[in-house]
């Protein structure tokens, strides 16, 4: 005899929602179904991971980072002013770390 899935909270989303629906209730489940089960959570989380990257690299490429100069080059009759490596670097670093990155 199988027992009904309890309804599942609308705070809780994704198939393993209902995975943990039907271990709380004791609901039979074999293990094709849990296995379909966990590759559509597997699925879910992966299109779940694809909207949070786009959103982050949206806000990031929205921001107007300022990289200043910090090196200076001169040589036979040349000189001029430039970032460095490590300039850009931290500056990409702190932009990327304030979206998620």
């Amino acid at each position: 005899m199988t027992q009904e899935l309890s309804v599942i909270p609308a705070e809780q989303s994704g198939p393993m929602a209902i995975i943990q629906a039907a271990i709380r209730s004791g609901a039979a489940m074999d293990v094709e179904r849990m296995e379909r089960l966990m590759q559509m959570q597997f699925e879910w989380e992966k299109v779940q991971a694809r909207k949070a990257y786009a959103a982050a690299m949206i806000g990031l490429k929205g921001e107007n980072l300022t990289i200043s100069h910090d090196k200076q080059v001169a040589y036979t009759g040349t000189s001029y002013t430039h970032a460095s490596i490590g300039k850009i670097c931290e500056v990409a670093t702190k932009a990327g770390a304030r979206h998620g990155f």
